[in-house]
């Protein structure tokens, strides 16, 4: 079953976005972090809800670094220009690289993991 948002309730980054290729997911996840702090005082609550309950674990993103690195690999051309999506993929350790994101925050694996799906 999906689950969609009403416009008027979709996150809004709280930082200016810079036009790189990690940026939306890294202010994405930011944000998504924030507001699951504030727990069911969030406005987001019941969507965040859900995203906490999904099992995230399936997707490339949580693949062992090498694996995740083959598939990249597969989705290059000869001049190793991505020619194949997804694009711009985050895993737990371009969170840690691109975004500064903590890699031993659990919960971050959890919603990075998740909004890749």
């Amino acid at each position: 079953a999906a689950l969609i948002a009403p416009s008027k309730d979709f996150l809004e980054s709280i930082e200016d976005v810079e036009d790189y290729e990690y940026a939306a997911y890294c202010e994405t996840t930011r944000v998504v972090m924030d507001e699951l702090e504030k727990g069911e005082n969030s406005h987001y609550a019941p969507y965040l809800h859900y995203l906490t309950m999904i099992d995230p674990y399936g997707t490339p993103a949580s693949w062992s670094s090498e694996g995740f690195s083959l598939l990249m690999s597969l989705l290059v051309d000869d001049s190793d220009e991505q020619v194949l999506p997804p694009y711009a993929m985050l895993n737990v350790d371009s969170w840690s690289y691109y975004c500064d994101g903590d890699s031993n925050d659990e919960m971050a694996e959890r919603m990075i993991l998740a909004l890749d799906q």
